[in-house]
């Protein structure tokens, strides 16, 4: 296998990066949902913001997002609710595999030039 050809098709993908960033972004967004679902409910600020929240990480620029909470609460909710306790983390573990399944399909062509 030739190693150079193999390294200039990867930098030559220009849109490996938006795609990338757009898979993260799009796979939050899917738990967010999921987690929405499953949140306790007083008066829905908490299931609001599971969507609203969700940034760019502003400490880097493509690639990570981030969930942002605007509530004081989300978080004890998260750990101590009594029968909804995890609804983000579980949300999170669902999602996994349907990220890495999208990043693989979009990545499979490099994936294969790799030594």
């Amino acid at each position: 296998m030739d190693v150079k050809r193999s390294y200039y098709r990867k930098m030559d993908d220009d849109t490996a990066e938006r795609d990338a960033d757009l898979i993260a972004r799009d796979s939050l967004r899917s738990i967010g949902v999921e987690a929405q679902s499953k949140a306790p409910v007083d008066t829905g600020l908490l299931r609001a913001t599971l969507i609203t929240g969700i940034k760019r990480n502003p400490d880097k620029p493509t690639g990570s997002w981030i969930m942002k909470q605007e509530t004081d609460y989300t978080l004890r909710q998260e750990i101590e609710h009594k029968t909804k306790s995890g609804f983000i983390q579980s949300s999170a573990i669902n999602g996994r595999a349907e990220f890495h399944e999208r990043m693989r399909e979009r990545f499979k062509n490099q994936r294969r030039t790799q030594i």
